[in-house]
């Protein structure tokens, strides 16, 4: 399922090194075709492999990640972009 997001990602960070980038784009390739629940459960896991990233010092995120990955209004997710940058140690 999240097979290629690392990679994705890197490319991402890579593309625009010591810039935040907008990862939504990412995480709609991996969640656009997918009902709300496993939607939902594909966003915990790029959570997850975010905060793995971050607690690595490989990248840095914004306090309310998780707000902005999951939160729904009105069973529609959040389209505000979703910035991370990548730092030293990422290359």
């Amino acid at each position: 399922m999240l097979e290629n997001f690392l990679t994705d990602l890197e490319e991402l960070l890579h593309s625009a090194p010591y810039s935040s980038v907008d990862i939504l784009p990412l995480v709609k390739k991996y969640t656009d075709d997918k009902n709300d629940e496993e939607s939902v459960k594909i966003r915990l896991r790029i959570i997850g492999i975010i905060e793995q990233l971050k607690t690595s010092d490989i990248i840095q995120t914004s306090k309310d990640l998780r707000l902005q990955l999951v939160y729904q209004i009105r069973g529609q997710f959040l389209e505000d972009p979703i910035y991370v940058r990548g730092t030293i140690n990422s290359e």
